[in-house]
């Protein structure tokens, strides 16, 4: 959780907006039928559940986290295939889909 409100004031210091909500569920299961359902935007998640989730949840991956050589990817991030969103910063080099933060399930904060 962290990692995930570090990356919210970094996208805020950036002006981002809307600005971004850090909610950490239950599961990955629970999250994920979130973004389908429209309620969240995104959710890290190892490889092998990553793939998993594009093939049977219609999520694409946006960012990927890795440590040492590429043989050692650790964390993807997908959102549902229909999502506005194509990809996160690196508050460090400010490249897309190179950011060393794990993101929990990060929600967008929606004006009712």
């Amino acid at each position: 959780m962290s990692k995930c409100l570090a990356f919210k004031d970094v996208a805020f210091s950036r002006d981002i907006r809307p600005p971004f909500e850090c909610n950490r569920e239950k599961s990955s299961k629970v999250c994920l039928k979130q973004i389908g359902d429209g309620a969240a935007d995104v959710i890290t998640l190892d490889a092998t559940a990553a793939i998993l989730a594009r093939k049977n949840q219609n999520m694409r991956p946006i960012l990927k986290e890795q440590y040492g050589n590429e043989k050692d990817l650790l964390a993807v991030a997908v959102v549902n295939k229909n999502s506005t969103v194509k990809g996160l910063f690196s508050p460090i080099s400010g490249s897309i889909n190179k950011s060393p933060l794990l993101l929990s399930c990060l929600h967008s904060q929606r004006n009712a």
